[in-house]
């Protein structure tokens, strides 16, 4: 019979599920609203500048219609702003307010106590070993496609 406890699959998406849990509870004790998955758009948008609604879907690995209803939610809370270059009304880029430029330092100080937090008791050597084992099994699902 399948235990589902010995399964990596169900360790992967139950720590998956406890960063985000510990993560929304304390940036809400931070008084910062955003959610998670509102985070996880920032994140793209911090690290690698404005981005089109398709290349967003595609780095967090949601559909067009999530990002879109994320992307609409974070704008009515003057976090992002819709962007169209000149010359090309269609091509709509999303870029973070100022608003949303000044979260980064605060969410970034709130990730990075959830994730010291989780990696209690661990040596470094045994989180880049977890990270490449990550990074392997995701590329080897790509390369399933």
């Amino acid at each position: 019979m399948f235990d589902y406890t010995q399964s990596l699959g169900h360790w992967i998406n139950r720590a998956g599920f406890a960063l985000r849990a510990h993560l929304r509870d304390r940036l809400a004790a931070q008084g910062i609203a955003l959610t998670p998955e509102e985070w996880s758009l920032m994140m793209v948008l911090w690290r690698d500048g404005p981005r089109g609604m398709n290349e967003l879907a595609a780095i967090t690995l949601r559909d067009r219609t999530t990002v879109t209803r994320l992307v609409d939610r974070m704008v009515a809370k003057d976090l992002l702003r819709r962007e169209t270059p000149e010359g090309d009304r269609r091509a709509v880029r999303i870029a973070p307010t100022e608003a949303g430029a000044a979260l980064e330092g605060p969410v970034l100080a709130v990730v990075g106590g959830v994730l010291a937090e989780a990696a209690g008791g661990l040596d470094p050597a045994q989180l880049a070993a977890t990270r490449d084992l990550l990074q392997r099994l995701v590329a080897n699902l790509d390369g399933a496609a």
